[in-house]
């Protein structure tokens, strides 16, 4: 489109001589019949235009304006208007056309072909160089669309690569929780298993005295007569008796002994120790 010429000269041979003139390699002249064809064109795209002042005098040239305002900020269409050669300034109707057309270079006929050829091949390199613009700006269009979804895959994995980082941060916490508290649990084994030990030889030590204390007491029941001092002796078996099985619970704690599990019959195991209470608590 960059290489296409566009001519509006309706009256008499005009568009054909121009046509004749301009037509050549590296350019496409396409001849329009009025203001509105030539504006329809300008929508398809052109390299330059060329009009003819008395094309313009008494048309409606809205169409025109509207297209040559609506142009991208990168475009600024070369108008070639050929006028006729005048005396003096431009009257307010041509100095009006000339607003509108922007971007125009104005040449007074009657005008040497090659210089006319001349003028279109340097419109027509100004216009490539927009077109290049155009081009370059979709490039930057596309590099900038390309860096933003780049930019936001790049946040989403960052985002991912952060949950991730925290997922695993708090199972390390856990972990950490979950150690320390095995660690305490395992201490704590070990302090038992130290008590355990230490209430095992207690148990052992206590358990051998109170077997001599159990054999003294069965020995004076036998040679004592007095039934007071023996009821006393009998008392103070039962104790001893009491202390054997909180001997044996030691050592059931200590796990050196076996526990058996026995219903206890708890209100003769109650009235058993009345009297032991009473000479105690009185």
């Amino acid at each position: 489109m960059e290489d296409r010429i566009l001519i509006l000269a309706p009256k008499g041979r005009d568009a054909e001589v121009i046509h004749q003139v301009l037509a050549g390699p590296g350019r496409v002249c396409v001849v329009c019949r009025d203001v509105a064809s030539l504006a329809t064109e300008m929508g398809r795209g052109a390299g330059a235009v060329l009009i003819t002042e008395e094309a313009l005098a008494s048309a409606d040239r809205t169409a025109l304006v509207d297209q040559i305002e609506a142009q991208p900020s990168w475009s600024d269409l070369p108008i070639i208007l050929l006028s006729t050669k005048r005396s003096g300034t431009r009257p307010p109707e041509a100095v009006t056309i000339l607003e509108d057309l922007g971007n125009v270079l104005v040449m007074e006929r009657p005008i040497h072909g090659e210089t006319l050829a001349r003028a279109a091949s340097s419109a027509l390199r100004a216009r490539r160089k927009q077109y290049q613009t155009r081009s370059h700006l979709e490039q930057l269009g596309a590099a900038e669309e390309r860096l933003t979804q780049l930019n936001a895959t790049l946040e989403s994995r960052i985002e991912e690569r952060t949950e991730e980082l925290s997922q695993a941060n708090n199972r390390l916490m856990a972990e950490s929780a979950e150690r320390e508290r095995a660690q305490q649990a395992f201490v704590q084994s070990q302090k038992m298993e130290a008590v355990g030990q230490l209430t095992g030889g207690i148990a052992h030590d206590f358990n051998n005295l109170l077997t001599v204390i159990v054999g003294n007491l069965e020995l004076a029941e036998r040679r004592i007569a007095d039934e007071k001092a023996v009821r006393l002796v009998g008392f103070a078996r039962e104790a001893a008796d009491r202390a054997a099985r909180l001997t044996h619970q030691l050592l059931a704690f200590s796990r050196t002994q076996k526990l058996v599990l026995r219903p206890v019959n708890v209100n003769r195991l109650v009235a058993g120790t009345d009297d032991l209470l009473k000479r105690t608590i009185g």
